[in-house]
């Protein structure tokens, strides 16, 4: 595994990435004990290889179309199939993920001044995304483009829709990543709403890979409307970026959503 080669790696980039880890978490906690300072390191390492080569392999099997040409960030083919790696591999980890769908609320505003003005806009979120995420965390934007390049850790969709993974992460991480990610959406001017939920290795576990695949795409479609109905006319409102996490809305809002997304097409 990952982890193991970690453990035993004489590499000089390897043995430097996680001496740079080391470094960051003796500042984050002078007072940790060194061997976990060390375990920590090296996991948190093998997380970020790991990511590189799931990348490499949806690469491989899809070829060139996995990658969004203006942001240089994984597209919705690439996000979807990483999504799955993603969440299978969350019943060998034992540890949960967080899927984000987020949505921006200016750029038709925005692209009156231009389309070359949109599109600074789209990569300023997801520059955003990129600087508040880790580098094991996964993060996409839907396009059509057929130019591969190095994809950011970044995942949009649609014209403004970003996705995000978090990697082993349960929902308080994931509202501590909202926080500053948040803080820095603001800083850079960008208004957006975005939806959260949460994949708890319990829910898949036993299951076939087919029911896994279910489950998986259920949650980023419970993200989806979380998004849609509560976090994104919030935000248009108020124009800041907010977060509406699914699986705490009241059980009578989590079954009206489709029916209040549906009204809010009609009035767009």
């Amino acid at each position: 595994s990952t982890a193991l080669e970690i453990k035993v790696s004489k590499d000089p980039q390897i043995q430097a990435k996680v001496e740079e880890r080391e470094t960051i978490i003796r500042q984050r906690h002078p007072n940790a004990d060194e061997a976990l300072v060390n375990d920590q390191a090296r996991s948190r390492v093998a997380s970020e290889l790991r990511i590189e080569r799931l990348k490499v392999e949806v690469r491989r099997n899809k070829g060139e179309a996995i990658t969004d040409k203006l942001t240089g960030a994984l597209n919705g083919t690439g996000f979807e199939e990483m999504m799955q790696l993603e969440g299978r591999r969350t019943t060998r980890t034992g540890k949960p993920m967080v899927i984000v769908v987020l949505d921006a609320n200016d750029l038709r505003k925005k692209n009156k001044g231009g389309h070359a003005v949109g599109d600074d806009y789209l990569k300023s979120i997801a520059r955003v995304l990129s600087k508040t995420s880790r580098a094991s965390d996964v993060l996409g934007r839907r396009s059509n483009s057929s130019e591969e390049e190095n994809p950011a850790p970044v995942a949009r969709w649609g014209g403004d829709e970003f996705g995000v993974i978090l990697d082993s992460t349960d929902i308080e991480g994931g509202k501590a990543w909202w926080s500053r990610t948040a803080l820095e959406f603001e800083a850079a001017g960008i208004s957006i709403g975005a939806g959260m939920q949460v994949l708890d290795p319990s829910e898949i576990l036993g299951k076939t890979p087919g029911e896994v695949s279910v489950v998986i795409s259920q949650k980023k479609h419970e993200a989806d409307l979380a998004m849609m109905g509560i976090a994104k006319p919030d935000s248009k409102a108020q124009q800041r970026p907010v977060l509406s996490v699914y699986n705490e809305l009241p059980q009578d809002v989590r079954t009206t959503l489709p029916q209040r997304i549906e009204e809010l097409s009609k009035a767009a």
